[in-house]
């Protein structure tokens, strides 16, 4: 009789016990399968829908599509519930038409506030003329808000043979209409308006002379020539501005040219005024 090893007595009882757990095994999992085959359909369907729509938005302006539908529902169930233009409030408005200000809106009574987009109506408002600064919101779910700062008249500027009015910072306001603003100095000159606001507040210094100013000519770029009421012609210097206006009106105040036959009034040399008298057709010369 042949005596058996530990193992020849084990192995035939090891490997039944391993068919029998690798069978209990499988139909563990066929039964926990069955039980989740309804969960598992769901997965196995969503992640099919998810490659088709993938494969679908990757196309050429697919997403586009996608876009302007939902945009399109939006908007309709925003009207539906009464999202509609109705009113549009301003805040500030003195000379801007409502007529300009509604053209820049470009919205109508009716129309879905949703699509109303209110920073490229701000850009168009505040293109208009007289409109400094602008705010524009819309305040759902019908109105329209307009906070405008608008510009100053400050000076008639003619450059090239056209006359426009502007404001102080030289931003042009309008070019028809421009007789209710006669009343304002005329500057002339290509460069004119952008040293008109320190030429302004030196005149300014000496009211009396600055209610007869008509007009300021830009000479070469470089000087100014002063008009007043009356046809008198003052030659500024091109530095030293102040001074020379200090000057002139010492000058006026003791020789009164305004009341006089004077063409010309020459400040142009520092320590001497030229007078030009028309009735005499001569030049008397004065040393300050």
């Amino acid at each position: 009789m042949r005596q058996l090893s530990f193992d020849d007595r084990l192995r035939p009882r090891g490997q039944s016990t391993k068919k029998k757990r690798r069978s209990i095994s499988w139909f563990t999992i066929r039964k926990r399968v069955w039980k989740r085959k309804r969960t598992i359909i769901w997965t196995v369907c969503l992640i099919g829908l998810s490659l088709v729509v993938g494969i679908w938005v990757s196309k050429p302006n697919s997403t586009d599509l996608v876009e302007n539908q939902i945009g399109r529902n939006i908007t309709e169930i925003s009207s539906a519930l009464g999202m509609r233009v109705s009113n549009v409030f301003s805040e500030g408005r003195k000379k801007t038409s409502v007529k300009d200000i509604l053209q820049a809106l470009r919205v109508k009574r009716g129309d879905p506030i949703i699509n109303f987009d209110a920073a490229e109506a701000q850009s168009r408002v505040e293109a208009l003329g007289w409109v400094r600064s602008a705010v524009v919101t819309r305040k759902l779910p019908d109105s329209i808000y307009i906070q405008i700062q608008e510009r100053k008249p400050f000076a008639l500027w003619q450059s090239q043979g056209r006359v426009t009015l502007i404001d102080r910072e030289g931003k042009e306001i309008l070019d028809t209409g421009l007789e209710s603003y006669n009343y304002l100095p005329l500057i002339v000159g290509d460069d004119a308006r952008k040293y008109a606001p320190e030429l302004f507040d030196v005149m300014a210094s000496q009211p009396d002379l600055f209610r007869q100013v008509l007009a300021a000519v830009r000479i070469g770029n470089r000087r100014w020539d002063i008009l007043f009421v009356g046809g008198l012609r003052v030659y500024l210097p091109q530095h030293g501005i102040s001074n020379a206006w200090t000057r002139l009106a010492a000058a006026n105040s003791e020789k009164d040219f305004f009341n006089r036959d004077i063409s010309t009034v020459d400040l142009r040399l520092p320590d001497r005024m030229i007078i030009r008298v028309i009735s005499e057709n001569k030049i008397d010369g004065e040393t300050t």
